[in-house]
């Protein structure tokens, strides 16, 4: 996916202000309360895999998956940062997450960061849900978030600037 490529080299950049650990614990609130065995999560849309680098640091085993490649390098330089324990419990895929298939299941699915508002048809949000069903262990849980309609509409967009500098930007 072309854009999210050219956004992959500024991602981390424009979010590092985000508070991935807040929704990190609030997923494994979540999954806890809701599957208290579960051990193994695929994540829909894993960008740069923060979230997917904060649960496997909680113990599960989790498979991120995104079509942006860039994305993906960025995720597995995390891998080399990682204590190995957490490291061997993370990987990533190169996949849409429509049509993605793994001979794996999981007991959880999760796609954060507002990937299903990205789905335009609703045949991409069938299409997602399939893959979540497929790859989800019987009572496993789907995890997900999406902008609401009405607020959309109604908080109308203002123009914000955000000034921000790394060593490489």
């Amino acid at each position: 996916m072309k854009n999210f490529g050219e956004y992959a080299h500024y991602y981390d950049l424009l979010y590092r202000d985000k508070d991935y650990e807040k929704e990190a614990n609030f997923v494994h609130g979540l999954i806890h309360k809701y599957s208290p065995n579960a051990r193994t999560i695929l994540e829909l849309g894993c960008g740069t895999g923060r979230h997917a680098e904060l649960l496997a640091s909680k113990g599960y085993d989790v498979l991120g998956i995104d079509r942006s490649r860039e994305m993906l390098e960025a995720a597995n330089k995390r891998l080399i940062r990682l204590e190995k324990t957490a490291a061997a419990r993370l990987s990533f895929d190169q996949g849409d997450v429509r049509t993605y298939r793994t001979d794996k299941s999981f007991d959880a699915v999760i796609s954060l960061f507002h990937v299903m508002s990205y789905q335009t048809t609703n045949k991409d949000l069938q299409d997602v849900f399939e893959t979540a069903k497929v790859h989800l262990n019987r009572g496993g849980l789907f995890i997900f978030d999406c902008w609401y309609g009405p607020a959309v509409l109604t908080d109308r967009p203002a123009v914000r600037v955000k000034r921000l500098e790394d060593d490489a930007i």
